[in-house]
């Protein structure tokens, strides 16, 4: 993993993180590939998340902490990250158990086994603006959407969700407004 915060404020600005790899195959194994954030207020603008190999839960981003961590990117990439478990993974690019607001942000050739081949999005409150979504994928074809895949609410405006190998958008008992 390239970085880890717990219980803190984070702000990331101008950064490309690429190649990391966290390096741990345990199930319980929730670290993303780039950056893993517990119970933190965490913002990411201008940056790039590429080719990051995470555990079971974000590619390139996991926040933990349930509906304590906050994360907020803008104007931001994310290409070619993915998970390794073969079981369980969980959101090729982001994997984000609190609330998050996503801006003018890609997604690209991401890719998980489970769920959520670019976005796994928790149970808490998401707002998606702006963003494209789009050639994401699972490993596995047992499981759900290779875009974006949600058990929250999830906000969406003027977002391009297309031409995920097995479905753009699926949720799990979450709610989506457009």
């Amino acid at each position: 993993c390239g970085m880890r915060a717990r219980d803190a404020i984070v702000n990331i600005t101008d950064c490309t993180f690429d190649n990391n790899d966290n390096n741990n195959t345990s199930t319980g194994n929730h670290y993303g590939g780039a950056c893993y954030f517990y119970n933190c207020d965490i913002t990411i603008e201008n940056s790039t998340f590429k080719n990051n190999l995470g555990g079971n839960q974000g590619g390139a981003i996991s926040t933990d902490g349930y509906s304590y961590s906050t994360l907020t990117v803008t104007n931001s990439t994310f290409y070619n990250n993915s998970t390794k478990q073969t079981s369980s993974g969980s959101g090729g690019a982001i994997y984000c158990s609190g609330t998050s607001e996503i801006t003018n942000c890609t997604f690209k050739e991401n890719s998980t086994t489970y769920s959520g081949g670019a976005l796994c999005l928790g149970s808490g409150t998401h707002y998606l603006t702006n963003i494209t979504v789009v050639d994401n994928y699972l490993t596995s074809t047992l499981y759900d959407a290779e875009g974006v895949y949600s058990y929250g609410t999830v906000y969406l405006k003027n977002c391009l969700i297309a031409n995920n190998d097995n479905g753009d958008y699926d949720k799990s008992g979450g709610t989506v407004i457009d």
